[in-house]
């Protein structure tokens, strides 16, 4: 599960989940649990940016995730080893196609979509997000889907968002199930080494 606000992990535990990544904690704190990691997130629209933002972002449980905003940056991002998983949002979803699922399908970089994005989308956009969402399924992409919440009323328990996102891909209770724990838990024990 992905946080915005480390005050929220207590609450994150109440409802069930067991492992949190943190946004903006540094890795000394996260240290201090061990079912807490440190969440980075660059958002870019240049490689050369990108390349900066990541030297020395990599360390010992810090997941580190990217939202590109051009074709260029989401294709890059998902050779580099350091970037844990690339980030869609109503935003950038356009640069998720056929041609990106490959790549990321290759270098087994997975997808991840805050549920917040999904929650909050116009009709539209939760349109795309489906429409990119079973692309990717189709094409083998590990997806997750995180929390991205920010605030207490932003929360919802995992079972409310397993229901959701059963119904919203006309997934398997399996494959959803996933999204939300074998796939994150995958990305977060290899950066636990």
């Amino acid at each position: 599960m992905w946080l915005k606000d480390y005050k929220l992990v207590d609450e994150a535990r109440r409802l069930g989940y067991k492992v949190v990544s943190v946004e903006g904690l540094d890795s000394g704190e996260a240290s201090l649990d061990p079912n807490v990691f440190s969440k980075v997130v660059v958002v870019s629209d240049s490689i050369s940016n990108l390349k900066s933002a990541l030297g020395g972002l990599k360390g010992p449980k810090t997941v580190v995730s990217v939202v590109p905003l051009n074709v260029e940056v989401a294709r890059w991002v998902a050779h580099d080893r350091r970037v844990d998983s690339i980030v869609m949002t109503s935003r950038n979803q356009v640069l998720f196609d056929k041609k990106q699922a490959s790549v990321m399908k290759y270098y087994d970089k997975p997808l991840e979509v805050p549920f917040t994005e999904i929650r909050g989308a116009n009709e539209s956009s939760l349109a795309g997000f489906v429409k990119r969402l079973k692309l990717m399924i189709s094409r083998k992409v590990p997806i997750i889907i995180s929390s991205g919440a920010s605030g207490i009323l932003e929360y919802h328990h995992p079972l409310v968002v397993l229901s959701f996102i059963v119904k919203l891909l006309d997934v398997d209770y399996e494959a959803a199930k996933a999204m939300l724990s074998t796939n994150p838990y995958k990305v977060l024990t290899r950066t636990a080494i």
